[in-house]
């Protein structure tokens, strides 16, 4: 019995452990998209969000978008670059502004939940050389661009 209760306090303390390891991604804000984004922690300080507020936003507004962000992305050296777009509009909305005949002028869907549709346009090429840590960094982000789990829903705003 003795045994048994040694065994099974090992288990626990190993499961328990595991949450214990800290976390190698971070969850970043989205602005006024009630999301959160989880990117790596080591890459995280290259990234900036911000709210568009230029005639191409205008145009997302005027096709239904409630809410837009652009996430940007600072080289080790150089300028800061938009990675992507992300866009929250309601599905009807976003399928009005998607035709079939052409490319999705707001992304891609990534999570529809609640009628709504979370949309990211990310980059169709690689930004920087795949060689560099800067190459890589975009490479590793992008695995989560289009990724519904690197996508948390917060409280509405």
């Amino acid at each position: 019995m003795k045994r048994l209760g040694l065994s099974a306090l090992t288990l626990v303390l190993i499961l328990s452990g595991c949450t214990l390891v800290p976390s190698q991604n971070v969850e970043l804000a989205l602005g006024d998209i009630p999301f959160t984004w989880s990117v790596p922690k080591s890459i995280s300080s290259h990234l900036t969000i911000e709210t568009p507020s230029n005639e191409y936003s205008q145009y997302a507004t005027d096709a239904g978008a409630v809410a837009q962000t652009l996430v940007y992305y600072t080289p080790d050296s150089g300028s800061r670059t938009i990675f992507m777009g992300l866009y929250y509009f309601p599905s009807a909305r976003f399928k009005a502004a998607s035709r079939p005949d052409e490319p999705p002028s707001f992304g891609s869907k990534v999570v529809k939940s609640d009628g709504m549709i979370l949309s990211a346009a990310g980059p169709q090429d690689s930004i920087y050389d795949p060689s560099t840590r800067d190459g890589k960094n975009i490479t590793e982000l992008y695995k989560n661009v289009y990724t519904a789990k690197s996508y948390t829903a917060t409280k509405s705003k």
